[in-house]
């Protein structure tokens, strides 16, 4: 299932209880479900090496705690659980965008 909360940041909802942040937050337009289009961003104080400095980028400035996809084997996507209400999501995701769109 396909949950559009805050375009162009659209979320994909497995079967099971983990989500992938899809790409479609990523200026360009290409949809697949990866945050390799940030690796190597800055946003002038901390550069993103990886899915994990990713994660970590977002902890801190979205405060919004994600999984680095390559802990499951899964490099340069991001996971986080959606076991909370539409309002938690959506205002996680607004957080998530606004932090993304600080990197450069």
């Amino acid at each position: 299932m396909k949950v559009d909360i805050i375009a162009p940041l659209s979320i994909t909802i497995p079967v099971n209880a983990l989500i992938f942040v899809s790409a479609n937050i990523r200026p360009d337009g290409l949809s697949p479900p990866e945050v390799s289009y940030y690796i190597g961003k800055s946003d002038g104080d901390k550069i993103i090496k990886d899915d994990t400095d990713l994660c970590l980028y977002l902890l801190d400035k979205a405060h919004v705690a994600l999984v680095p996809g390559s802990a499951f084997g899964g490099v340069n996507y991001i996971r986080f659980s959606y076991a909370c209400s539409k309002d938690d999501l959506t205002e996680s995701v607004k957080r998530i965008k606004k932090a993304l769109e600080q990197l450069k």
